[in-house]
């Protein structure tokens, strides 16, 4: 999937960071150059000005990162399950052109998304 997109975003949650990933995950970002967009309990990852940090999604989230969102063609949503406070309740019009991976260590909360994912 990853091959075949053009717009890939890393969408970042708090699973990371109760997994102890970060340090893994810091060195995915700086291998693979794959912009990347935070929910409200991951912004400090990384600086606001780092080149692949595209902001916060969601209600209260930044303009840019939700555009960011909507223009992917793939997401990769590592650590979060995207729920209503970063999707909205138009499930309609999440991201609808993208393709969608989940990698979270709660099965039980992959269970009670709301978003379908393909992989």
């Amino acid at each position: 999937m990853l091959k075949e997109s053009n717009n890939p975003l890393f969408v970042f949650g708090n699973g990371i960071r109760l997994s102890g990933g970060l340090d893994i995950l810091k060195k995915v970002v700086n291998k693979s150059n794959i912009p990347f967009v935070t929910t409200w309990s991951t912004c400090d990852f990384f600086p606001t000005d780092y080149n692949l940090n595209l902001g916060i999604i969601g209600l209260y989230g930044q303009r840019g990162a939700n555009k960011a969102i909507n223009n992917a063609d793939l997401l990769i949503c590592i650590g979060t399950h995207l729920n209503v406070t970063h999707t909205s309740t138009r499930l309609d019009e999440f991201s609808k052109e993208s393709k969608k991976i989940i990698i979270n260590i709660d099965k039980e909360e992959i269970k009670n998304s709301s978003v379908q994912f393909d992989l």
